[in-house]
C-alpha cells in the first residue's frame, strides 16, 4: 500500500486500478479481470470480493475509511485518494533526536526513541475481557428472557451483532446474492461471494443466520441504543426462535474461533492471532492500547516493572 501511495497519479481511478497490479506481484491469484469502463466504486468492490475469495479473514478491512466524498456508488471502506496528504507516513510529532519536540516546536513530543526503546504518551487503554471462543460452553438454557447485558452471553450477543452491522454498512450485495444477511453470512463464513452452488447444509446455516440477524435488528430498532433493552428483547425473541437460538450457541465456538474474535472490557470487538486467543492459559489479561500516531490498536503484555511489550 505504501508503494501505491507514493506513486504519482493524475486521477484517483489510476490508483484504484493500480491495486490490481500490486496485488498480482504478491501472488494474489483470484483477482477478477479489471474492467476499466466501470465506475470507481465498482472497481473497488470487485477487488474486495476477489480478496475475500483469496483470504476471507480480510473481512477485517470492512471499516469506515472515507467520509462519503467519493460518491454513493463507492463503499465506505474505499480510501479517498483525493485527500491531500504528506507522503511521509510518520506523524510530524515523531522525533529521532535526544531532545524531541513536536511539529510546533513548543510542546513535548508524543513519542521518543532512545536506546532502541520507543516511549509513547497519549494512549487510550482497554482490556481484552473475553476471548469469544471461550463461549463454546454457552448452552441454549442460558438464552432466557431478561438476560442482562453484563453477563458474558449478553455481551457476546450484542457485540457480535454490532460487528456484523458495521460490516453491513461497508459491503454492497453482489448480484448473485439476494439479501444483505445472506451476503454478510457468506463473507463471515469464508465463502466466495457470488458462489450460488451452495450445499443444503450451507443453506440451512444461512437461514439460521438470517433468523438470528433479524432478531437482533428488530431488537436494536425497538431498544435504540440502550444495551439492556436490546439484549433483553433479543433474548426473549430467541426463546421462541429455535433456529436463531441454535445459531448463536454454535457461532460462539465456530464463527468466533474461525475469525479469532475477542471482546474488550468496553465492549469493542476485535480480531487477533491464534496465539492471543483461545489458548488453554487464555490471554484475557492482555491490554489493548490505541496509541496516538499509530494506525491500529496494539496488544500490550506485561514485561515487568510496569513496562509492556508489544
Amino acid at each position: 500500500m505504501q508503494q501505491l501511495w507514493e506513486r504519482h497519479a493524475t486521477h484517483p481511478n489510476d490508483k484504484a486500478y493500480a491495486l490490481y497490479g500490486i496485488l498480482k506481484t504478491v501472488q494474489v491469484d483470484k483477482l477478477a479481470p479489471v474492467d476499466y469502463s466501470q465506475p470507481h466504486g465498482t472497481v473497488y468492490y470487485r477487488l474486495f470480493c476477489s480478496l475475500l475469495c483469496w483470504d476471507a479473514s480480510l473481512v477485517c478491512l470492512l471499516v469506515d475509511a472515507n467520509s462519503g466524498s467519493l460518491g454513493a456508488d463507492t463503499p465506505t471502506w474505499a480510501p479517498d485518494w483525493s485527500i491531500p496528504c504528506s507522503e511521509n507516513w510518520l506523524d510530524s510529532s515523531y522525533a529521532y533526536s535526544s531532545h524531541p519536540t513536536s511539529a510546533s516546536g513548543s510542546s513535548p513530543a508524543r513519542t521518543a526513541i532512545s536506546d532502541h526503546r520507543l516511549t509513547v504518551t497519549e494512549i487510550l487503554y482497554d482490556a481484552c475481557a473475553v476471548s469469544l471462543p471461550s463461549f463454546a460452553a454457552v448452552r441454549e438454557a442460558d438464552i432466557i428472557p431478561g438476560l442482562g447485558p453484563a453477563s458474558p452471553a449478553g455481551q457476546t450477543m450484542l457485540a457480535l451483532h454490532r460487528w456484523i452491522a458495521r460490516a453491513c454498512r461497508g459491503i454492497r450485495v453482489d448480484s448473485a446474492l439476494d439479501s444483505t444477511p445472506k451476503a454478510i453470512a457468506t463473507v463471515l463464513m469464508g465463502g466466495e461471494l457470488g458462489d450460488v452452488q451452495v450445499v443444503a447444509a450451507r443453506k440451512k446455516e444461512e437461514q439460521e443466520f438470517s433468523d438470528w440477524y433479524r432478531v437482533f435488528s428488530d431488537a436494536c430498532a425497538a431498544g435504540g441504543r440502550e444495551d439492556t433493552a436490546v439484549v433483553a428483547a433479543a433474548a426473549a425473541a430467541m426463546v421462541a426462535n429455535e433456529r436463531a437460538r441454535g445459531y448463536f450457541v454454535r457461532c460462539c465456538c465456530k464463527l468466533a474461533r474461525k475469525r479469532g474474535l475477542f471482546l474488550t472490557s468496553k465492549r469493542y470487538i476485535g480480531t487477533g492471532p491464534v496465539a492471543m486467543l483461545g489458548s488453554e492459559s487464555g490471554r484475557e489479561e492482555d491490554v489493548i492500547a490505541q496509541i496516538a500516531g499509530a494506525a491500529a490498536p496494539l496488544v500490550l503484555r506485561s514485561w515487568g516493572n510496569e513496562e509492556f511489550s508489544i
